[in-house]
């Protein structure tokens, strides 16, 4: 099954500020979001010094999404049944990934991965290695230890050694708390509609928005980029001129504005309002996606990521002041 066949089929639909992913056993909140824009982000951060805090996001998420989503009959098997019979088809579905292969020899794990997400347009890339580091370590309940990572666009190569130490207990909301917690669903424009009034466009299994390519991710990725934040300045001029492409130039402010809300919205990051004062921009979201990470949820990523989207119409933005509440994320921008 195609990306194309989840929209069409009404598995993967919109609402006001939600994406809800119907293809799993549970209804579940995804973003979509652009694979260009997060790949910068995190060559951004690999090339400023920051990739231990990539391979931290990413081994962390791998350990959440193999915990939480993956059923437990299913993670009772081999590791290498888990990524080539399931995990493989499963992202190659979403174009995550183009093909994989996995096998265990010894103590010794070796992993090809094909077309891999983010890879393929930056290539080193850490959050790819931390991610299967850390899903390969939630199904053998083992920490692994990197032998070697080869990243090229086109193919990666990884080895691991299993280890003799357990890796505890994976600690994240209860699967009830963060269903409640993601429950809002508000009906409207969907993407069904959206694709009918080439709004967006299929290119075969390859979602696209004004040229950019949309993917859908859970939710939990985001929130621990606000965790781990290190490198999260980096966000905002790597956000400027992903958004600054996708605008129309003779636009207006207003025009530019409202777009920026709709985009937002459609992604699925919530009810979405922007008030527009003589020298002020603030930020109102209500009902916002939360993560599984055992952590305070963490919208940093949002509110960066919007500073820097409102430099693209207003080039002296920037953050004064944010909040985080239960069911609403406020960020107020100086803009003149």
């Amino acid at each position: 099954m195609s990306l194309a066949y989840f929209f069409y089929k009404g598995l993967l639909e919109t609402g006001i500020g939600n994406i809800i992913n119907k293809f799993k056993i549970h209804k579940r909140r995804d973003i979509l979001f652009f694979e260009e824009l997060i790949s910068e982000y995190v060559k951004a951060c690999r090339d400023n010094g920051f990739s231990d805090e990539m391979l931290k996001v990413g081994e962390e998420w791998g350990r959440l999404a193999a915990k939480t989503l993956i059923p437990s009959a299913i993670l009772s098997r081999s590791v290498d049944k888990v990524y080539n019979d399931i995990l493989s088809k499963v992202w190659k579905s979403i174009d995550l990934v183009r093909g994989l292969e996995l096998k265990v020899k010894g103590d010794k794990v070796f992993l090809i991965v094909f077309g891999e997400s983010g890879t393929r347009i930056i290539g080193e890339n850490p959050i790819a290695l931390g991610f299967h580091k850390g899903t390969i370590e939630a199904v053998l309940g083992k920490e692994l230890k990197i032998l070697k990572s080869i990243q090229t666009p086109e193919q990666s190569y990884y080895e691991f050694e299993i280890t003799d130490k357990k890796i505890g207990e994976i600690k994240s909301k209860h699967k009830k708390e963060y269903f409640q917690l993601n429950k809002y669903y508000k009906k409207g424009f969907d993407v069904k509609q959206a694709l009918k009034k080439r709004i967006i466009t299929l290119k075969g299994n390859e979602l696209f928005l004004r040229g950019k390519k949309l993917s859908p991710f859970e939710n939990t990725y985001f929130h621990l980029f606000g965790i781990h934040s290190k490198g999260i300045e980096l966000l905002v001029p790597v956000s400027e001129k992903f958004f600054e492409e996708m605008l129309v130039e003779e636009s207006s402010e207003d025009e530019k504005l409202r777009f920026l809300k709709n985009l937002l919205q459609f992604m699925g990051w919530g009810e979405v309002k922007f008030l527009v004062e003589e020298s002020k921009v603030t930020l109102l979201v209500e009902h916002p996606p939360y993560g599984f990470q055992k952590e305070k949820d963490n919208w940093l990523f949002l509110v960066k990521m919007t500073e820097g989207f409102l430099k693209a119409i207003y080039p002296k933005t920037r953050l004064s002041d944010y909040s985080f509440q239960q069911g609403r994320v406020t960020a107020k921008y100086l803009i003149r």
